[in-house]
């Protein structure tokens, strides 16, 4: 579990292919001197596993469905990844709950700057907007946003020039590929209420029966 707090811009050293998979290597100075092997660390916001480290260099495997689902296939030598290790027992949580498993990789449809502000609109499959809400958290590339607005296709977060300085979004330009984490919250809720539903459009008249047999009284 992550928090969405960036702690470091690392650098790719290197993206190999082995058929479908990959193998990351990445240069290191703050995660590095505290991660073991067999931790989790969170790149751009997917969940890897450290499977090797030497010198100030992070390995991790990619699977064929992490590549499939998420920007790291685009990743080239040289370029800066958001870092951030697994959230610790009784730390602080100074985002939102992030998994580290990705969504989607949605487009940036437009960046506007706004006075010190940067504005991402990015777009939304179907599928997941129902995830969505104004003023609710999302991660993008592993950082921890607020939304902005929901509109039929797309959803817009605002950038504050602290977030902007220590992350790679500052990099991104319209038509690149982002990694979307919708809420975790959201996902619960949208899930429960959908199992639901059947159930409840058939009780359209609450009564004191249906509160009792159904726990709320």
């Amino acid at each position: 579990m992550f928090t969405g707090i960036i702690e470091e811009l690392a650098i790719v050293h290197l993206l190999s292919r082995k058929g479908d998979s990959a193998e990351l290597t990445l240069e290191s100075r703050i995660c590095y001197p505290g991660s073991k092997e067999g931790d989790s660390i969170s790149v751009n916001g997917c969940c890897l596993t450290l499977v090797k480290k030497h010198k100030g260099i992070l390995v991790f495997d990619i699977s064929q469905e992490t590549l499939r689902s998420c920007n790291l296939a685009d990743l080239a030598q040289g370029e800066r990844v958001n870092l951030e290790r697994s959230l610790m027992q009784g730390g602080r949580l100074g985002g939102h709950f992030v998994t580290g498993h990705i969504d989607y990789a949605g487009r940036l449809l437009s960046k506007s700057v706004i006075g010190d502000f940067i504005e991402f609109s990015i777009d939304i499959p179907r599928n997941f907007k129902g995830f969505l809400a104004q003023k609710g958290s999302i991660a993008i590339d592993g950082v921890s946003l607020t939304v902005n607005s929901v509109s039929e296709n797309s959803f817009k977060v605002m950038l504050i020039p602290y977030t902007l300085s220590c992350t790679t979004l500052r990099y991104k330009d319209k038509g690149s590929r982002l990694n979307i984490e919708t809420d975790i919250l959201a996902k619960y809720t949208h899930s429960l209420m959908s199992r639901n539903s059947a159930n409840l459009s058939t009780h359209a008249n609450i009564s004191k029966d249906f509160l009792l047999k159904h726990g709320f009284i």
